[in-house]
């Protein structure tokens, strides 16, 4: 029984066919390296300030008239606004996260699909000394209404929990 012979392609062919293939991985990385040049670039040029607000517990400094809060640590210094939320009464909002707060510290986190708020400010969700989400008390009190603004994850959540604290 005779096996058939596997058939190459034709010299050229086959030279043509390396020629591309190494092309092909030339070109492949030539591209890599260019983004990864740009995102090197991006990352020394514009160094976001939000990043630095991830890891640690921030002072809270002061509490202003919308209820964004101005967290400070060594020389640095923000603006964060309680992302999902909005104040019913102003007056009572900015008392109940004093109250709440206490002159603490908090833990910042961010949602991956909004870090900003409309009014450019940082966005997030800002976590009480003893474990609790800011932003929760204040729905749960009653101080505050979910904001339909800002889309961010825990959107659902929030709808909920206003209307357990109805």
């Amino acid at each position: 029984m005779k096996v058939a012979a596997r058939h190459s392609p034709p010299v050229p062919l086959r030279r043509w066919l390396i020629r591309q293939r190494w092309q092909s991985w030339l070109y492949a990385l030539a591209v890599a390296g260019a983004v990864a040049a740009l995102l090197m670039w991006r990352g020394a040029q514009h160094t976001e300030p939000w990043r630095s607000l991830v890891y640690g517990t921030w002072q809270v400094t002061a509490v202003d008239d919308s209820g964004a809060l101005t967290v400070r640590r060594a020389t640095q210094s923000h603006a964060v606004c309680l992302l999902g939320i909005e104040p019913i009464d102003s007056g009572a909002y900015r008392r109940t996260i004093q109250s709440l707060i206490g002159g603490g510290e908090v833990r910042v986190s961010f949602d991956a699909q909004s870090i900003k708020a409309p009014n450019g400010r940082l966005a997030g969700y800002v976590y009480l000394p003893d474990g609790r989400m800011l932003n929760e008390a204040l729905l749960l009190g009653g101080a505050a209404r979910p904001s339909t603004t800002v889309p961010h994850e825990l959107s659902r959540w929030f709808k909920r929990l206003r209307s357990r604290a109805k």
